[in-house]
């Protein structure tokens, strides 16, 4: 019996981020649409989300030092480094801001899962120094444009 592979074709997305031009790399679904395919794009727009704020935060002078920490049940989009400070960053995003912004989507379920996530991060490099909690609102408005916003030290 033979079989074929189906050939696919990349997308490739140039955004414009102050100036600088960063390239990302998508490969689309060609068939009708099912659950599983519209779960896959939420999960391909929050995977754009975290590698644009990750760009974001370098961008602004921090160091990204681990993505999807996991501990237990929680995860930590992006820890990165600045300074004296350790920041975990929660990434929230959305397409259709119709019902309000992702940050407002960080439940108290969530702010604990990440808490308790950080601590064992910490406990493992033995931190000494400051820590602290921040969101990075991403609002993807259409194809190529889209908007950051970076909400420093939004919980604890």
């Amino acid at each position: 019996m033979r079989g074929h592979a189906s050939k696919q074709t990349s997308l490739k997305i140039a955004y414009y981020f102050e100036d600088k031009k960063i390239h990302v790399t998508f490969t689309p679904v060609k068939h009708r649409t099912s659950s599983i395919e519209i779960m896959a794009k939420h999960l391909e727009t929050g995977k754009k989300a975290e590698l644009l704020s990750g760009l974001f935060l370098e961008e602004n002078g921090y160091e990204i030092i681990a993505r999807n920490y996991r501990f237990g049940r929680g995860e930590i989009d992006l820890i990165a480094k600045k300074g004296i400070f350790i920041v975990f960053v929660e990434v929230k995003s959305l397409t259709n801001i119709k019902f309000g912004n992702p940050e407002i989507s960080v439940t108290k379920n969530k702010i604990k899962l990440v808490t308790k996530t950080a601590e064992h991060f910490v406990s493992s490099l033995n931190w000494q120094q400051q820590i602290r909690f921040d969101i990075i609102s991403v609002i993807f408005k259409r194809e190529k444009d889209f908007e950051i916003t970076h909400f420093e030290d939004a919980f604890y």
